[in-house]
């Protein structure tokens, strides 16, 4: 069986990448570079981008922060870098491109279950709040 990345997942991880190392968490990489040279690279030619949320990207943050160190570390190095290839991404990891993939999607899974988890117990305290309410109008 074949793992597959979640393409939401993915461009949150990118989003977050962007907001991580233009100001939101580090001062500078090469990434904020490239973003804050407008979004082109030397030849001129504009690229696209997504906008970053704050807000949703320091929520990834958190759950990135909880992800266990080697799927933290892959996401790190995948999403917070300006370019590279899977294979040059996974050597300076020490490891192999398969286990790269392997570990984005693991932490793509792990980071679903965190954010679910999250919705769960927002959706469980605002159903108490809401039950307080009503017995004490009672």
């Amino acid at each position: 069986m074949s793992l597959k990345r979640d393409p939401a997942m993915q461009e949150r991880l990118d989003a977050w990448g962007v907001w991580r190392y233009s100001g939101g968490y580090a001062a500078s990489s090469p990434l904020a570079d490239f973003m804050g040279a407008g979004g082109g690279d030397s030849d001129g030619v504009p690229r696209s981008f997504v906008p970053v949320d704050a807000l949703e990207c320091a929520r990834t943050d958190e759950a990135v922060r909880a992800l266990p160190t080697e799927l933290r570390q892959a996401v790190g190095a995948w999403h917070g870098t300006a370019s590279g290839t899977l294979d040059a991404v996974a050597h300076g990891l020490g490891i192999v491109r398969g286990t790269l993939h392997r570990r984005l999607c693991y932490a793509d899974q792990r980071l679903a279950e965190w954010f679910a988890a999250r919705v769960a117990a927002s959706r469980a305290a605002r159903e108490t709040e809401i039950r307080r309410d009503i017995l004490d109008r009672a």
